[in-house]
């Protein structure tokens, strides 16, 4: 396990972050980032984790820019990420 040396984050933003994957699961079953038997592969999570960066980037825009539907979007790349690294450190033990 990494342990990181700065501020943590606080409760609700985990909360958030926990909840994302967790919907993320409902929503994609199998294919869910932390879908347990390994359907998904490494190049599918990063491309999962690349479109919601490109959600964050379009959320930023001053069109578009919204900072409820920022932190949503942040959230969601959290939650990819977070599922993610869980993924890869409980491969590599």
């Amino acid at each position: 396990m990494v342990t990181l040396n700065f501020l943590c984050l606080d409760s609700l933003t985990l909360d958030a972050i926990t909840a994302e994957v967790m919907r993320q699961s409902a929503k994609h079953g199998p294919k869910a980032i932390l879908a347990p038997d390994g359907t998904k592969t490494d190049d599918e999570r990063f491309n999962d984790l690349i479109e919601e960066i490109g959600e964050v980037a379009r959320a930023r825009t001053y069109d578009e820019g919204d900072t409820d539907k920022l932190v949503k979007e942040l959230i969601q790349v959290a939650a990819i990420a977070a599922a993610w690294a869980q993924v890869v450190d409980k491969r590599s033990n």
